[in-house]
Parts: C-alpha cells; structure tokens; sequence
C-alpha cells in the first residue's frame, strides 16, 4: 500500500470514528419534550414466588420526567408462628412518578433515578384466626436507581429499587371464643407490607 493509499485509509477511518461518535452523542441528547413508554420487569429476593412487572408512560423534558405507571407485585407472608409462606399479590396504581436521567460520559450510557408514590388497588385479606382477619392495603412508596444504553427511540436500563407499604395492616375481629384448646387458624402475620428490593430490567420507547 502506498502513502497516498495510507493517508485516504486514515482519512476515511477517522471520518467514520467522528461521524459514529456524533450519532451516539445524539442517541442521548436530552433536548425538547419527548414522549415515554416503559415496561419493567423485576426479582425480587426472598423465599417464595416474588417478582414484579409494571408498565409505564409520561413525558420528559431535558433530563427530567414525570408519569404514571401501573405494577404488580407478588410477595410472600411468614407466619411467625409456623414458619409457612403465604403468597401476597398485589396491583399498584402510581398516579405520579418523577424522575430524572443523566448522561454520564460515555457514548450512549445513562444513569438516573425515580420516585413515586402509589397505592394498592386490590388489598388482600388472610384469616388469622378463629374470627379474626387481616387485611393489607393503602399507600406505597418506590424508588429505583438505573443505568442504561441508549439507541434511540429505544432504551435498555439495569434498575435496583425498592418498595415500602405506608400503612400498617388492618384488622377484623370478634369476640366470639374458638373454645377449649388452641384456635387452629391462628397465625402471626406481619403487621405491614414486607419491604422490598428489587433487581430487574426496563425498556423505554421515547418519542420522538
């Protein structure tokens, strides 16, 4: 190969380098309103069937957004007293989200976080005794950290999150005895709903 040869290779691979470099500088330019679509899927550690999935939409401006999400939760309940784990699921509604994303240097790379408040819209209830029983609901507080790659209109983030009831269970009773000998639907739930973390994946679709 000659020097002339060379040099037009070198020219054309920077070429391509600079050109590249822009294009991903404008995969996660932060510029203008934008519309989002989000799905969320979520482990949730802890013995028993435990995960969540949620979906999402909102707008963002710059770095900032704000929307609404919809998730369901599958937790479990241990009975202090027998050690046995009852499934607890659980639909949150998050009329408000608020969140925000960064670039962080690197092409295509972002990282941020959110808030919201939600509350549960189907409560659940346990028997917890021979006429007594237990019933979970009210307000739930989330929060998540992500990090992201950027492709423009699509985004795929790694997030850790957390999840805490606001409101102690609730609960019904009588004063009717079960009788002579131990009440066989006794059980010592937890007074809240269980605090958890979260490991999972979000997709976003922006527009435009």
């Amino acid at each position: 190969m000659t020097g002339t040869a060379r040099k037009r290779w070198a020219h054309l691979v920077a070429l391509v380098v600079i050109l590249t470099t822009e294009r991903a500088g404008a995969d996660t330019e932060f510029a203008g309103w934008r519309g989002e679509l989000e799905g969320h899927g979520s482990w949730i550690p802890g013995g028993g069937r435990r995960g969540a999935v949620g979906a999402g939409a909102g707008a963002a401006y710059g770095p900032f957004s704000a929307g609404f999400e919809v998730w369901h939760y599958q937790l479990t309940l241990q009975d202090a007293l027998t050690t046995e784990r009852s499934d607890l699921g659980l639909t949150v509604f998050v009329p408000l989200r608020v969140g925000v994303e960064l670039e962080l240097g690197i092409p295509q790379l972002v990282g941020g976080g959110d808030l919201a408040l939600g509350f549960i819209t189907d409560g659940a209830s346990y028997r917890v005794g021979h006429c007594a029983y237990q019933h979970y609901g009210g307000g739930v507080f989330m929060a998540r950290a992500f990090l992201g790659w950027v492709a423009n209109p699509l985004a795929l983030a790694v997030h850790v999150g957390a999840t805490k009831g606001l409101q102690k269970a609730s609960g019904d009773f009588c004063l009717v005895d079960y009788g002579p000998g131990p009440d066989p639907y006794r059980k010592d739930l937890p007074d809240e709903i269980p605090f958890s973390v979260q490991l999972g994946l979000t997709v976003t679709l922006s527009y435009p």
